[in-house]
């Protein structure tokens, strides 16, 4: 009969890589996440959104820039 010889495998503990180990923290995960999409909502909603304000605070026309003329708009 043959026998067939056995190969025993040692798995040595490695320590994570520094940016797998910031990853697991999940504070620094969560921020990561939330960066861009809290970049885009500002771009896409709050910038139009004071842009709004500053052009009804101001007599401007298409293709005029206008003067600060504050609440007499309203």
């Amino acid at each position: 009969m043959d026998t067939a010889s056995t190969a025993t495998i040692t798995i040595l503990p490695t320590r994570p890589r520094r940016k797998a180990r910031g990853l697991e923290d999940e504070r620094w995960f969560a921020a990561a996440l939330l960066f861009p999409t809290a970049v885009l909502l500002g771009l896409f909603i709050a910038y139009p959104f004071v842009e709004g304000i500053w052009l009804s605070l101001t007599n401007a026309r298409v293709g005029v820039p206008g003067e600060f003329v504050g609440l007499r708009n309203f």
